[in-house]
């Protein structure tokens, strides 16, 4: 290795961190949604805003002012027509149109609530509530309540549901994770009499998607999997890693994008890379182009430019050192070891006091040896991607090595 490549400031060039000071009616961001015309739509707990990629709209043309400085809630795209709710009504914008609303059956109640929203069969909208679950069809403008059963007991208070894997997915106040058929009066518990029940709560699902032949499950407690017969599996070595609270996944371009309160990270090829060190709790949507966006809870919304290749952005200020599970099979000349990436299920790369060595488990023998430009101390991190290995030094300067052609 010689001269580093390129230097990294604290804070990567050209993400861009919009906030109330750049006109977004709070910075508390219920959701975010990409809309038909392409814009980004902003949820926030004061109303709505609309991103057109350089700046925040005036959105009061469009009739929304009974939207404005009030809870907006989900935000949900379909076909032509983007839909948010309030406390009361369920709020439709049409290409080329106004906002209109239709008021939610038992909206005068003191309890009812709207918590959660989603798309589904025949172009009807689900909805979950305080008291129960209701349809809507757009077409007809009529709600439908589904009184929705587990074992005889009536399940309410949906405040999660999504669709996905032919299933919608739910989760209760009344206790549980279900999965319904769009149908029956019935659900079918995920949690009841499964080991899943044991480690995490129905109140704390975020987010559901499909990746690499199971369903990940976002949750305040970290990451939770299921296959295709919803019987929970092992998480993958790096993914336990992610112990903190997990607000949002997403899937985009075979890569499981993952937002945690320890920062956002990528996925992919049994490789984890932590995209930012702050804290990412929220919503993530991708434009039509690629960019990133995160909603936050306190810090309003973060762009990334698509342009950021996952694996080289990573800013840890503490090694990312070798487990003793793993270090104790080491040989002697590697017992001194510091940061570590895993290539493939038994070869890693090693900051050790030889440089940078390419460790294979299973024939228990160093396959390559890179020298290193920094001593172990120096090292915050290193990563794999592709056919080029990243050093990240605590200075923040980044070294690459192309194993391959054996070159920096």
């Amino acid at each position: 290795m010689a001269q580093p490549t390129s230097t990294l400031g604290l804070q990567p060039e050209g993400v861009r961190f919009l906030s109330s000071a750049n006109g977004l009616p709070s910075n508390y961001i219920r959701d975010i949604e990409i809309g038909p015309h392409g814009f980004l739509w902003v949820s926030t707990a004061k109303g709505l805003a609309r991103y057109d990629g350089l700046n925040i709209g005036n959105t009061k043309n469009l009739n929304i002012d009974a939207i404005n400085h009030t809870n907006s809630g989900t935000l949900l795209t379909i076909g032509n027509s983007l839909w948010t709710t309030t406390d009361h009504r369920l709020w439709r914008l049409q290409k080329n149109a106004e906002w209109t609303s239709t008021l939610f059956p038992k909206h005068d109640t003191t309890a009812f609530k709207v918590n959660t929203f989603t798309k589904g069969q025949d172009g009807l909208l689900f909805i979950g509530t305080s008291e129960s679950l209701l349809t809507f069809n757009p077409q007809t403008q009529h709600f439908k309540e589904k009184a929705l059963k587990y074992n005889g007991q009536p399940v309410t208070n949906i405040h999660f549901i999504e669709f996905h894997g032919g299933w919608f997915w739910l989760s209760s106040g009344s206790g549980g994770i279900y999965v319904w058929d769009g149908y029956s009066d019935n659900v079918f518990s995920v949690t009841k009499s499964n080991p899943i029940s044991d480690t995490i709560d129905a109140s704390e699902v975020k987010a559901i998607t499909w990746f690499e032949s199971a369903f990940w499950l976002a949750t305040n407690s970290g990451l939770r999997l299921l296959n295709n017969e919803l019987r929970s599996v092992q998480t993958p070595q790096r993914i336990n890693e992610l112990k903190a609270v997990v607000t949002d996944i997403e899937r985009h371009d075979n890569q499981l994008f993952i937002a945690t309160e320890q920062g956002l990270y990528s996925y992919s090829n049994k490789q984890l890379a932590q995209l930012t060190q702050s804290p990412a709790t929220g919503k993530i949507e991708f434009s039509n182009n690629g960019d990133l966006f995160l909603a936050t809870s306190s810090s309003g919304l973060v762009e990334i430019p698509n342009s950021y290749a996952p694996g080289i952005l990573k800013h840890y200020t503490v090694p990312n050192h070798l487990p003793d599970s793993i270090k104790s099979h080491l040989p002697e000349s590697l017992k001194r070891t510091g940061s570590y990436t895993q290539t493939s299920d038994h070869q890693y790369w090693i900051q050790s006091d030889l440089g940078m060595v390419n460790y294979d488990f299973i024939k228990k023998e160093i396959i390559t040896i890179a020298e290193s430009p920094v001593s172990i101390e120096n090292v915050a991190d290193i990563e794999a991607y592709s056919d080029d290995i990243f050093l990240l030094t605590k200075t923040h300067q980044l070294y690459k090595y192309n194993w391959f052609l054996k070159n920096t």
